[in-house]
């Protein structure tokens, strides 16, 4: 419907086609339409840049927080030696992988992941420092720690999975 109620056929066509329809119209209409996309594209330029500027914060506080974690699996390492472990060289990458794999995120890919996926491994890693920093505290043995951060991280993803449109 147009501004007076009048019911006009509308079609949606790839922006090629609206500019070879451009062409064929007056020199007026053809300034106005230019202004016109040049403020869209200066909206849309703003919008990313802002998205952008959004996600590299997200992705410094994700790394702060990536910190904190293998700060507490340094603590860890020498606690399992304690504990008889010979073989301490994956913890890092071990939980690391757990974490991962909680967010529902691949490997090696924090770099290219949404707002939103950073946010989520941000949050498993958070809680894993907690739970490694108080089972320590606790003088629990350091398999039963993965264990115990494998089955929160285990919750973690059903609840991340949950369709909230339902």
């Amino acid at each position: 419907r147009d501004k007076s109620g009048k019911i006009n056929k509308m079609y949606i066509i790839k922006f090629k086609y609206v500019v070879r329809i451009l062409l064929r119209e007056s020199k007026y209409i053809r300034k106005s339409i230019v202004n016109k996309l040049e403020e869209l594209q200066l909206e849309i330029n703003g919008k990313k840049r802002k998205k952008s500027e959004d996600w590299l914060k997200t992705r410094l506080e994700s790394k702060i927080v990536r910190r904190k974690v293998t700060d507490i699996i340094k603590e860890l390492i020498p606690y399992a030696i304690r504990q008889g472990s010979n073989n301490t060289k994956f913890f890092y990458s071990n939980y690391s992988k757990l974490a991962n794999k909680t967010a529902g995120i691949e490997n090696g890919t924090r770099d290219k992941v949404s707002m939103m996926e950073l946010n989520r491994v941000a949050e498993v890693e958070n809680i894993f420092t907690k739970l490694i920093e108080n089972c320590m505290d606790k003088e629990i043995p350091y398999k039963e720690i993965y264990q115990i951060c494998k089955r929160k991280g285990e919750e973690l993803k059903k609840v991340f999975e949950v369709d909230l449109i339902e």
